[in-house]
């Protein structure tokens, strides 16, 4: 085929669905998985109630891990929603011992700055979910199930490193 045809065509052969920046889909659904502590991030109890916290916990299929990336304002920044609940994850009030961390939870889903994330490439395929009212990381804190998930610094730590599976465009 002439090259001519070939540039003609590229166009018509791209994927349907519209990419941001950061390679990923517009808007998509996925799980969310730390391969460094081997958990997910997953809705406490698959809550649909308000204030429900976020945790890690085993990659177990539940519907309390399945979120959906909702593209907002700029490109690359999603509100990430509980499938089930269709709620937001959001830091909630600094309910640990350190002033350092805050908590997530879910929460109703306002277009507030606090319910944004950016999805900044960590290598390796993973990505760090940048929080950008507060300009932190979401942290899975030590791999234990059950244990409440922390906006902290972001430091390049496996532990702020996620992978995206299971990722379906919207």
């Amino acid at each position: 085929m002439p090259v001519l045809a070939v540039a003609l065509l590229a166009p018509l052969l791209q994927p349907s669905a519209a990419h941001a920046a950061n390679g990923l889909p517009t808007d998509f659904y996925a799980n969310i998985y730390n391969p460094y502590n081997r958990t997910c991030v997953n809705v406490r109890n698959d809550s649909t109630q308000t204030l429900a916290w976020i945790q890690e916990y085993g990659c177990d299929g539940t519907g309390a891990s399945d979120f959906y990336f909702a593209t907002v304002g700029s490109d690359g920044v999603y509100e990430i929603i509980g499938e089930h609940s269709n709620l937001c994850i959001s830091p909630v009030l600094n309910l640990t011992t350190d002033p350092a961390q805050d908590d997530l939870a879910q929460s109703y889903c306002t277009g507030e700055q606090q319910e944004r994330w950016s999805l900044v490439p960590a290598g390796g395929g993973t990505y760090e979910l940048y929080n950008l009212a507060y300009g932190e990381c979401l942290t899975e804190p030590n791999g234990n199930w059950w244990t409440i998930l922390q906006l902290t610094t972001c430091s390049a730590a496996p532990s702020q490193d996620f992978y995206l599976d299971n990722i379906l465009a919207a």
